[in-house]
């Protein structure tokens, strides 16, 4: 049900926000490391199950990124909040 799916999504990402393009999920990492490719691409597969419609996946990230940096990815380290 959409309730359901709409918990589903609460309890598995950070921020999810809506235009009328549709949606961006972001997930906030707060580690040492950096988030790699492995890390971003299990985080688009989880959103892809939610059968949303997602244009854009956004990343915050403590430790910075080691991983591609493609138009449908919003990538944001810690550092840059602070500015």
């Amino acid at each position: 049900s959409r309730r359901q799916r709409q918990m589903c999504i609460r309890d598995r990402f950070d921020i999810v926000t809506q235009d009328d393009r549709g949606y961006i999920f972001y997930e906030a990492k707060f580690r040492k490391d950096p988030v790699t490719e492995s890390i971003v691409q299990n985080e688009i597969r989880q959103v892809e199950q939610t059968g949303l419609k997602c244009y854009k996946y956004g990343f915050f990230s403590r430790g910075g990124f080691i991983c591609e940096k493609e138009e449908n990815r919003i990538l944001i380290e810690l550092s840059e909040l602070y500015r």
